[in-house]
């Protein structure tokens, strides 16, 4: 009663109930409706996967919002250049189109982690719906329940996925695997941000090659000027494990990202403990 009536007080369009696996702890369903409208919506689905997986995710992007635009996008290979920019690359075309957005929000998704778009979609919108969070995702799970991603930590050696591994149904450290929370940074497969708060940071920087690390860096710069980005575990979303692993990182994405945010780096993760193994997993090092 009193988180709901706290909630209705903020004019989040959420409503808290109890977790059915673990009754200490609350789940916020999305309710959107009179007093908050849904944002509008530009879905940006990666095109160079299987072209029935593509067609699948493309047509789930407008079973669950009908009328909202939906845009394919194509990976040309290659990588932009400092002095002289090659052709358009993925992350180019990406960037161009989430600029240009006139919509609220702007949602890409990898068909590898395409899903039910229906399930999670009012989730992330729920939390975009307030001007303080840049972005949102939901927690990506492998075909045995186990985590693949619970949010993304920053490390000295760049971006780890958090919780690898753990059972979906676990609490976590302190309800950080059952909880929606605050993270660092999220997963390169599925991403939705304010097109708004994304244009106040200057966009997605297209030095990067893949979406994995061109996210994390938009999240860290968010929240250089105060903006948060919420990992979703109340919505997660079914991968298989080898379609994870198959979205690998380009290696060059590893290095520029150090070399730009080296600083925090070496400050640590302010969502994880430096009493935490390095590998994101919550675990204490003494284990």
């Amino acid at each position: 009663g009193a988180v709901n009536a706290h909630l209705k007080r903020l004019g989040f369009p959420g409503k808290a109930s109890p977790n059915k696996s673990l009754p200490h702890r609350l789940t916020i369903r999305p309710v959107f409706g009179k007093e908050v409208a849904r944002p509008s919506v530009v879905f940006v689905v990666r095109g160079d996967r299987s072209a029935p997986n593509v067609e699948r995710v493309a047509a789930a992007c407008r079973k669950a919002l009908p009328g909202a635009r939906v845009e394919i996008v194509n990976s040309t290979g290659g990588r932009r250049g400092r002095k002289a920019p090659a052709p358009a690359t993925f992350v180019t075309q990406l960037a161009g189109l989430f600029a240009n957005a006139t919509e609220d929000t702007a949602i890409y998704i990898d068909p590898l982690a395409g899903g039910s778009v229906k399930t999670w979609l009012d989730h992330a919108l729920m939390y975009l719906s307030d001007p303080s969070i840049a972005a949102a995702a939901p927690h990506l799970v492998d075909e045995n329940d186990l985590v693949l991603a619970a949010g993304s930590v920053i490390c000295a050696s760049g971006v780890a996925p958090a919780m690898r591994g753990r059972w979906i149904k676990d609490d976590g450290h302190a309800g950080s695997l059952a909880c929606d929370r605050e993270v660092s940074a999220l997963n390169g497969l599925i991403f939705a941000v304010r097109t708004d708060a994304l244009r106040h940071i200057g966009g997605i920087d297209t030095i990067f090659a893949e979406t994995s690390i061109a996210f994390a860096d938009v999240t860290l710069r968010a929240a250089d000027l105060g903006l948060r980005s919420i990992a979703i575990a109340g919505a997660p979303v079914r991968v298989k494990a080898a379609q994870f692993d198959e979205a690998a990182r380009d290696p060059i994405d590893d290095v520029l990202f150090r070399s730009k945010h080296e600083d925090r780096l070496k400050a640590g993760d302010p969502y994880y403990s430096p009493n935490f193994r390095p590998d994101g997993l919550f675990v204490s090092r003494a284990k």
